[in-house]
């Protein structure tokens, strides 16, 4: 009997059966595959490894046996069952577990309803979650914890969902936090070619937010971004090597209450993997309740040994003062917002633009507890702890019901976006003259000041 079974599958769907990280979720529009692939690797993970254990999830019970459990046993449309009956040797629907006759089981259920003190007892090899954007960052990390079985070679948790609001977890852990063995697969509908034809012109009567995530599979936010243009599997990117050589600058907002920001920059060379001339943001400091002088040390001690060629800062004369006190002079910020909002849509690209702005996905040093709930909402709901972060909560005043038109972003999570525009607005204003221009009378006003 064979113990893997093969299949045609879209680019997104065999990377995501394949991959052996050990933190996986599958991103993806209406019709993009996602439920499919999700019960392919359970098959996969369940016959390659006899005497494996797992258990397939949804928010409720109802949900998973209507819906995925489904595409599991009895098949999808067209498709056959992920999981064949020759394989299967006791389905115990009581105690919802399948049993294949290899001796792995597939355990079924829901993280709602009864309560999830059943979960609690499992020890498992993998957890699947499908429509994981039903459930919270609790119910996510719980199922983490029950990846204990020793008998297997491989243990993960895996979930597949839909696009919702950039503020959501999955979007946060995923696309933005990126930690260590997390992976994320994104599709849209275009990419899976046997969707049918009037199901395709259905969906291209979405408009606007809603074809971008249900036809196009992207996190955005239903209205009022300031840069709908920032997609974070274009401009968050891993690491590479910087040239000493290259070109550096800071940017400074300064906070207490909120946050502290300092963005290290550079313009990347003809040898670095994005096009040359581009701007990385590749260190961050994000942190609120800690004084200047505190912040000035850390600074001081992570550019040891870089050179910059400038350092940007709001215009506080006091916390400048605090700054210089440890080495660090800086120029004042250019504070335009009209000018210096255009300024960074322009280098984030888009409409035949190509992107000029990116963000190292390990670019924070250090993550402020703090922040993970937001106390202007009585802390129930995710406040952003980084730049890249604050581009989902960057919003435009609601407008409507006589309120008058503000060309002005709200001042709300916006203290990494301020350090930004400091950033690129310095740059274009001659923020390169010290290391351009040395030994000439601009040069040496510069490397004064600097």
């Amino acid at each position: 009997m064979r113990t893997t079974i093969r299949r045609r599958h879209l680019p997104a769907q065999a990377a995501f059966i394949d991959s052996g990280a050990p933190e996986l979720m599958f991103s993806g529009a209406f019709g993009a595959g996602k439920t499919r692939a999700l019960c392919d690797k359970i098959v996969k993970l369940s016959l390659e490894c006899p005497g494996n254990r797992g258990l397939l999830c949804r928010k409720t019970e109802v949900s998973v046996r209507a819906t995925t459990l489904r595409t599991l046993l009895d098949g999808d449309g067209t498709l056959p069952p992920a999981l064949l009956p020759e394989y299967i040797a006791e389905h115990r629907r009581t105690d919802r577990t399948v049993t294949l006759v290899n001796g792995s089981e597939i355990i079924y259920g829901g993280m709602f309803g009864a309560g999830k003190g059943w979960i609690n007892s499992l020890n498992l090899g993998w957890a699947a979650a499908d429509q994981a954007e039903e459930l919270e960052l609790d119910d996510w990390q719980l199922l983490q914890g029950r990846l204990r079985l020793d008998a297997v070679p491989l243990r993960q948790v895996f979930g597949a969902c839909n696009p919702r609001h950039p503020g959501h977890w999955i979007y946060q852990r995923f696309f933005i936090d990126r930690p260590p063995g997390a992976q994320v697969f994104n599709a849209n509908t275009h990419d899976n070619p046997h969707l049918p034809a009037d199901y395709r012109a259905r969906l291209q009567t979405f408009t606007g937010p809603f074809y971008e995530r249900f036809v196009l599979g992207k996190w955005v936010g239903l209205e009022g971004l300031v840069y709908d243009n920032f997609d974070p599997l274009v401009h968050v990117i891993e690491p590479f090597p910087l040239d000493p050589a290259w070109r550096r600058w800071r940017s400074i907002d300064f906070g207490y209450v909120n946050p502290f920001v300092c963005l290290w920059a550079c313009e990347v060379g003809a040898q670095g993997a994005v096009p040359e001339g581009s701007i990385v943001v590749y260190r961050e400091l994000y942190m609120s309740r800690r004084r200047v002088a505190e912040m000035a040390e850390q600074i001081a001690q992570l550019s040891e040994g870089e050179r910059c060629a400038a350092t940007f800062a709001d215009h506080d004369a006091a916390d400048r003062a605090e700054l210089l006190a440890h080495g660090i002079g800086t120029a004042p910020a250019h504070k335009e917002i009209t000018v210096g909002l255009q300024t960074v849509r322009a280098w984030l690209g888009g409409d035949g633009a190509a992107p000029r702005l990116y963000f190292f996905c390990d670019a924070l040093v250090e993550r402020d507890a703090r922040l993970t709930t937001d106390p202007v909402t009585g802390g129930k709901r995710y406040a952003p702890t980084c730049t890249a972060e604050e581009f989902s909560f960057y919003r435009w005043p609601a407008q409507g019901d006589g309120k008058p038109l503000k060309e002005y972003p709200l001042k709300v999570h916006d203290h990494g976006m301020d350090a930004l525009r400091y950033l690129l607005m310095g740059i274009e204003h001659g923020g390169g003259a010290f290391v351009e221009a040395r030994g000439t009378q601009q040069g040496s006003r510069w490397k004064r000041r600097f």
